[in-house]
Order: structure tokens, then sequence, then C-alpha cells
């Protein structure tokens, strides 16, 4: 996907609109494109001023003397026309365009224009009424209000800049990170397939994170699917599974939903994961990003409280999972070394104790890896370096580990987070969440 790669990849920006007025859109997109280390050149494009930002201004695309690879558009809708043919004259290869005004608002014929405009050259649009973009490899964000994230496996395609800029910040708080973000807006010419496409083959992007209010174009979206969905997880959340949620997306973006059961369908069918609220959206998304995928429903609970560990036990099983069933062998080895009896079921209800866990992970791990298909580690005291235990297990296994950590407010919790963190384990701070989770990544 070389257009996407030009889109992710410019050497030269110029930013039309750009301005020194914190009100003026323009200066997000300056602020955010001069402070987080883009290393290309800067173009501020503004009629009424000399210099922006500290850089020589200019009052038209037409007067910058040198070579241009993209053009970002903040300006009056009436003025957009313009400047769009002006790129196409330039030999310009990707336009963003946040200006709103069109489809949105019945004025799809604005939207015809623009494509007139670039019928039969080699310029592609992003938007219009769209956020931006963001390549956190090369330092590129041109997001209102959006500073450049952590860099990390998370390709994120929306069309929302709030909810972005929502997954973006969630991903850097449990430190895992992004690689691109693309803002989708009413999608005129480049679309939600074309970055699909994209992210698929991207070394950078474990999992693919979707926010979507429709498809631009429902079969080409279909065969997308189909051909990438394989590949690498593709994590997806909708609006519209009511009648007013689906009216609110037209009014935004101008999108055509669908029929909202035909859609959870073809997900399903296509192997895509449609996530129904918010939070379970980014908590999927987070386990897809750190953990490996099961190969099975088996889980062993190893936790600090009985009590809490008998709330997971019901959450597994209302999840369609099991507790893995340990044989006899490895319930008397790990009595042995516990001195506490090991139901079947799975629970390991074991003492604070850091090296009895270091003991039980070993032999679940080197003894018995063939019994169970993940582990569910339960923190739910004050207790120090627990936690620690969960990244032992990682390198000591192949199969999915997460962390229900449930100690608020005592003195090791700001440790025990940083250390999760640290350590890439996936980490919820309630069963049902952690549960729920572990279910997804099947």
């Amino acid at each position: 996907m070389k257009e996407i790669e030009r889109v992710l990849n410019p050497k030269s920006i110029a930013v039309v609109g750009a301005s020194d007025n914190p009100d003026k859109w323009g200066y997000g997109i300056m602020e955010r494109i001069t402070s987080d280390g883009f290393a290309g050149s800067v173009y501020p494009v503004n009629a009424r001023s000399r210099e922006v930002f500290g850089l020589d201004a200019f009052s038209s695309l037409a007067d910058i003397p040198d070579e241009v690879d993209m053009v970002n558009i903040s300006i009056p809708g009436k003025f957009v026309a313009e400047v769009v043919k002006q790129a196409v004259d330039r030999g310009v290869k990707s336009v963003v365009i946040n200006t709103n005004g069109y489809r949105e608002v019945g004025r799809g014929d604005l939207e015809t224009e623009l494509l007139e405009i670039i019928k039969d050259s080699d310029t592609r649009i992003i938007g219009p009424n769209v956020q931006g973009i963001m390549n956190v490899q090369n330092k590129l964000s041109l997001n209102l209000g959006t500073k450049l994230f952590d860099q990390g496996p998370v390709g994120i395609i929306a069309q929302s800049g709030s909810v972005s800029a929502y997954i973006g910040e969630k991903m850097g708080d449990d430190g895992i990170g992004i690689s691109t973000m693309f803002n989708l807006g009413n999608q005129i010419d480049l679309c939600e397939s074309d970055f699909i496409e994209y992210l698929a083959g991207d070394e950078q992007t474990k999992v693919i994170a979707i926010y979507l209010e429709g498809p631009k174009d429902k079969d080409l979206f279909k065969e997308t699917l189909i051909r990438n969905a394989l590949k690498k997880p593709i994590v997806m959340f909708k609006p519209g599974s009511t009648e007013q949620g689906t009216e609110a997306a037209a009014s935004h973006t101008g999108s055509i939903a669908g029929n909202d059961r035909i859609f959870s369908a073809a997900c399903q069918q296509y192997g895509v994961l449609r996530c129904d609220d918010l939070l379970g959206y980014v908590d999927s998304i987070k386990a897809f990003a750190l953990c490996p995928l099961p190969e099975g429903n088996r889980t062993v609970v190893m936790s600090t409280s009985g009590g809490v560990g008998s709330i997971v036990i019901d959450e597994v099983y209302k999840n369609g999972l099991e507790m893995a069933r340990l044989p006899t062998a490895a319930r008397q080895e790990i009595e042995t070394l516990t001195g506490v009896k090991v139901p079947e079921n799975g629970l390991l209800d074991l003492a604070i104790d850091t090296g009895i866990w270091q003991r039980v992970i070993e032999t679940l791990c080197k003894n018995y890896s063939g019994c169970f298909d993940s582990i569910l580690i339960v923190v739910a005291d004050g207790v120090n370096n627990v936690e620690a235990m969960a990244g032992y297990a990682k390198n000591l296994t192949s199969k999915p580990i997460l962390a229900v950590y449930m100690s608020y407010g005592d003195q090791y919790r700001e440790n025990a987070i940083s250390c999760l963190k640290r350590e890439g384990i996936a980490y919820y701070g309630s069963p049902e969440r952690a549960v729920k989770s572990l279910k997804n990544l099947l």
C-alpha cells in the first residue's frame, strides 16, 4: 500500500490555516507538528501572517518554493476546493481535510466537487471532517489537542477523533502504546478498508482497533475483512445498535450504518471481534496486544483470596470457559509445596508468599503445561511482589497470562501496577473484565 506509506511518511507538510491564535484549529495542528519531534519540513500557510510558530509563512500553497508531500487543511469550507486544486497542480500526494460542513449536514455536492478535482491525479484525500492522523514511528501527529502517543503494537482506525484519542490514551496508560492512528471523517476517498489492508501487513502493528460508524463501501469492506481478519486480530466497536444511535452516527459523519444485526453476524463470520461496550472494547484491545492466543478454553486460577477466586470461577463458566482439571499427580505435587489441599477445579488459593507462588508456577509450567490453556492471576490483598509472579510465569510459558489486581489504596498498588506494565501483563480491575477479555481471545 504505497499510497498509505506516503500518507504516513511525508518529508514536508504545508499547514493551510496555520495560526498563532490558540482558538484556531490551525494552531493545534502547528503545536503538535512542531513540538512532537517531526523531522520533516513544515510550511505554514496564512494569507495574513508572515510568520507562524516562528516559521516563515506563505500566503498560499502555490507560493511555497519547495516540494510539498502533504497538505493539511483547516480553513472555512468555501476555500477548501481551491486549495485542493493547488495541491493537485503541485503533485501533492496526500491531503488531510479537517474542515467540516459536508455530507454530514446535507452538502454531499461539496464532496463530489473535491472528488472531481482529484480525479485522474495521484493526490489522495483523508477526510473531510477529520481529526487527523498519527505515525508514532516518525513522530508525525496531525491530531488537534492529541499528543504523540507512546510507540506500541496497536493500530487505530476511527471515525471519531475523541474515540481514537481515548484509545490512544488508554494504551499509553497501560504501558502498551500505538503504531499508527487513522481518523476517517467522511472518508470520501481513502477509507477504512484501505487502512485495514495497510495495517494487516504492517510489521509494527499486532492488533487493529476500529471504531466505525459505517463502512464507505459494504462490499469492499466485506472483502477486506475476509482477506485480512485471519492475519492479525481485528477488534471493532460500532455504534448503531439502536435506532437513535444510528441517527446520531449519520449526523456525525454522514455514515449509512445499515442493519446492525447483519453487521454483527458478518463480523462473527469473518473472524472480527465486535465489542458491545467501550470499556470491554479497550480491555479486549489490551488483551490482544499483550497476550498470545490460547489454544483452548481451560484456565488455571491462582489467587491470594479464596473468596475472589470463587467469583472468578463463576465468571469463567458464565463466559463459556472451563477451569482446568489438574491431574492427581499435579495436585499432590502442589499440595506438597504449599501445605494446602488443591481442589480438582483448578483454583489455587495460595498463601501470600512469593516463594510458594514461584515454585507452584514452575511446577505447572514445566511439568503440566498440557493441562491448561491460560493462567489467571488474582491479587486481591495488599500483597508485596506477588504481581511479579505474573512476569515470572510469562517467562516460563507461551500461554496467555492475565491478572486481576483488586487492591485499592494499599501501599503496594503503585509499584504493583508499574510491575505489571513493565512485565507486559494484561491486568484488570475486576474478575468480570479479566475473564471476558480472556474469552474474547478465543
